[in-house]
């Protein structure tokens, strides 16, 4: 088996987002350099899931069917690929961006997360920047909350 050739050396990865949790990312991005074209929001796996996935946008059903296409990586990993998905991984479950391909933007798509599934039955997770005022906001970190409970007792 061959050795993953990464697009950005780990010595060229710099901190630029302050959460260490892990997202998923198709290898378009992290082996190819492609940016990211569409990224989703669902609810995350385990404790250090963010629940963000990222993908170039050109990806078919059958490369993103095989695993070996797609790996779990560092949030910040990927933000060093593509710094345009910063001002939107603070975004509530459930939110989906595409880049439109004339201006680069990103913009709200309809997600491919029914809002009814995981995000429900016991409570809600909250996390990102709420604006409480004009002038005055709030960020909810997703915390892991096992271990958060164990420090509550």
């Amino acid at each position: 088996m061959s050795k993953k050739q990464f697009h950005i050396s780990t010595k060229n990865i710099k901190r630029l987002v302050n959460n260490n949790g892990g997202c998923i990312a198709s290898h378009r991005i992290t082996l190819d350099g492609y940016p990211v074209g569409y990224m989703y929001r669902e609810p995350p796996n385990h404790d250090v899931d963010t629940g963000w996935r990222f993908m170039a946008g050109d990806e078919s059903d059958e490369y993103m069917d095989n695993a070996n296409n797609h790996g779990v990586y560092a949030i910040n990993t990927i933000a060093n690929s593509d710094h345009d998905i910063l001002p939107f991984l603070t975004a509530p479950l459930g939110s989906a961006f595409t880049r439109y391909p004339e201006t680069g933007k990103f913009v709200a798509v309809e997600s491919p997360i029914d809002p009814e599934d995981g995000l429900q039955p016991n409570f809600p997770i909250a996390t990102g920047y709420y604006s409480i005022t004009a002038s005055w906001s709030v960020f909810l970190p997703l915390l892991n909350l096992t271990n958060a409970s164990k420090r509550i007792r």
